[in-house]
């Protein structure tokens, strides 16, 4: 590393630091007024207009979703591109219980810091700064509909922080699928006709049975959940319709699409063809796919943590879940760090993760995440040897999943 992009990296989160007041404030801001996915008009309003009060130029709204942004600013000509992505929805009940409000307010604490180094030196920085407003991460898969609509492969980095209970770095998400899986039978009166009667819920059933016997023959990492959307309308009529809802995940998309998904289809199909009924099968919510990771851009955020001193305290966490991050990641090189805010076993989704995202250890994870973000940026942006190698990793690791 050269002394140039030491002496950046050292100012890029001194700029953080030096605007806590309105990045703390801005996260307040959301944090008191949560908004479910989709549904995040006042809280992409504030982030456009900080951004746009820093001589960002944002586009609003973007792959027809209302709440989504796109803001860039150019550093310095002819340089990288580096998007920093900002999720910003709340959860039903428990508002900011995954620390969203953290996540959008550190993407825009990184992006202005780097505009602040350029404007502050002589020798800059060159290229451009984006940040991605993606809505909907909470179960709506909102950079999923952006990713279809063409954005993100403008990139050569992208970047995230997430809130936790311990520092570390994004080492997988699993790839998901869900469908909805309705079967089509017959009414009949259950006790007077039921010879009349094709059962659509006993279909339903031989489904969900042959679930858990299909799991047995099945890679050890895949996982059907599933609930009985509908059963039926009344005892004593024949269900003429029933639906199963599930999530099918495993840790790579290939086995999930090439074995897993056609394997659940087949379920379907048979126990259809047992129960006399007919079937249909559909994506109700975008597919999430897992996460293409690159060591050498891990390794860059690694690096920037410690600097920050917030050493990793486990480089493999295993993984935990699925996040529409994966999708991205098969655009451009992507990365994301953890970032403590309470204790370790600090749960999301519960009351006391929304607790911990608005405390004052809260509000130093954001900055922190948001320098660590701003000072891998710089990373790519003066260290041409690091952006080849961050390439070559990513296209063989996008080779291997082909």
């Amino acid at each position: 590393m050269s002394d140039l992009t030491g002496q950046l990296k050292q100012i890029a989160a001194a700029m953080v630091r030096e605007r806590r007041n309105e990045h703390v404030e801005l996260s307040s801001q959301i944090h008191a007024n949560p908004e479910i996915r989709f549904q995040e008009h006042q809280a992409a309003q504030w982030l456009c207009e900080t951004l746009e009060r820093h001589g960002f130029r944002v586009e609003r709204p973007v792959a027809g979703l209302a709440t989504a942004f796109v803001a860039r600013r150019i550093l310095g000509r002819g340089g990288p591109s580096v998007g920093i992505l900002a999720e910003y929805d709340a959860l039903e009940q428990v508002g900011h219980a995954c620390g969203h409000n953290i996540i959008a307010t550190s993407s825009v604490a990184a992006a202005v810091a780097l505009k602040d180094v350029a404007q502050a030196q002589v020798e800059g920085l060159d290229g451009e700064i984006i940040v991605y407003g993606t809505p909907g991460e909470e179960g709506g898969g909102g950079k999923c509909y952006m990713a279809d609509a063409g954005l993100f492969k403008e990139c050569d980095v992208i970047l995230q922080m997430h809130p936790t209970g311990t520092n570390g770095i994004y080492d997988g998400f699993d790839a998901r699928e869900a469908l909805e899986v309705t079967f089509t039978g017959r009414p009949a009166h259950a006790a007077a006709t039921p010879e009349q009667g094709l059962n659509a819920l006993d279909g339903a059933v031989i489904f969900y049975q042959s679930l858990a016997l299909l799991r047995k023959q099945m890679r050890h990492d895949l996982r059907v959940f599933g609930i009985f959307a509908h059963g039926g309308e009344h005892p004593i009529i024949i269900p003429a319709e029933a639906k199963v809802q599930l999530f099918v995940v495993s840790q790579t998309s290939k086995y999930l699409f090439e074995e897993a998904v056609p394997a659940v289809e087949d379920c379907a199909r048979g126990a259809a063809l047992a129960s006399r009924t007919q079937v249909s099968v559909r994506r109700y919510v975008p597919t999430y796919q897992d996460l293409v990771r690159v060591s050498a851009l891990d390794d860059a955020l690694a690096a920037n943590m410690a600097a920050l001193n917030r050493p990793l305290e486990d480089r493999g966490r295993g993984q935990h879940g699925s996040s529409d991050m994966g999708n991205v990641s098969y655009l451009a090189p992507s990365a994301g760090i953890y970032v403590k805010i309470g204790r370790r076993d600090l749960v999301h989704h519960a009351p006391e993760f929304t607790e911990a995202s608005i405390s004052e250890e809260g509000h130093q994870g954001m900055l922190d995440g948001g320098a660590a973000l701003a000072m891998t940026a710089v990373d790519i942006m003066t260290r041409p040897e690091l952006r080849a190698q961050i390439r070559k990793q990513w296209e063989e690791q996008i080779a291997v999943r082909r």
